[in-house]
């Protein structure tokens, strides 16, 4: 995934290193709340169960505090994108971000996605610290970001299928039908075996959107996803 020149990036031996297979933290960053605990532990566990998605308004989503993201920090020409942002999203909430143009609205969501690390401030994500504990919290996440994330060689089911066994949140006998069920609410059952070089731009879109949530996600973030690059051209 390409995410600009900004992004948070990895030496060429990252997966040797033992914090990608979540080694080596620090016993105070692996800290979780019971609630929090009991309720990602409900969703599911380390073999993969997919049990529900019974929401509870009382349980932490996001928890923002003091996030800053700041830009070419130690030169003269530093831009602070994001200043002090507090947030703290419950479980089954939907929230809208609005604001112009530059107002930090996608570096926020990069943040969120591990894609940008924070200058300074605290990100949780249902108990998992991020960037510290990204590679947990990235099992909950669906992300649909500005550009299409498509493999233009590769039918539409075979895309659902790829997204849902990186998550690893449902059993395999259980990924065909959150597949079939994702197919037919987002009108692409008919198109599900047609390679995606052959879809519309407003179809490859709608494919896009039903990657964040195949896979039994429980995070849902959608970065304008009406819009695409090639359809303005």
């Amino acid at each position: 995934m390409i995410a600009g020149n900004n992004a948070n990036r990895h030496p060429w031996y990252f997966f040797l290193t033992l914090t990608y297979w979540g080694c080596g933290r620090r016993s105070s960053d692996n800290t979780i709340s019971s609630s929090i605990q009991n309720n990602t532990d409900g969703y599911s566990n380390r073999n993969g169960k997919y049990k529900n998605k019974n929401f509870n308004v009382n349980n932490p989503g996001i928890e923002l505090h003091g996030l800053y993201v700041i830009f070419n920090k130690s030169s003269k020409c530093k831009h602070v994108a994001v200043s002090n942002l507090n947030l703290s999203l419950k479980e089954g909430q939907i929230t809208t971000m609005l604001g112009r143009n530059g107002a930090g609205k996608t570096t926020t969501i990069n943040v969120l996605t591990g894609q940008l690390p924070p200058t300074a401030g605290s990100v949780v994500i249902y108990g998992h610290r991020v960037p510290e504990e990204f590679m947990q919290a990235r099992k909950l996440l669906g992300y649909c970001p500005q550009y299409n994330t498509l493999f233009n060689e590769i039918t539409v089911r075979e895309h659902l299928q790829f997204y849902s066994e990186i998550k690893d949140l449902i059993n395999d006998e259980d990924i065909d039908d959150d597949i079939n069920n994702m197919l037919h609410s987002k009108g692409l059952w008919h198109l599900q075996h047609h390679l995606v070089k052959h879809l519309s731009g407003g179809l490859q879109r709608r494919l896009c959107v039903a990657l964040a949530f195949v896979g039994g996600s429980k995070l849902i973030i959608l970065d304008e996803p009406t819009y695409s690059s090639h359809l303005i051209n």
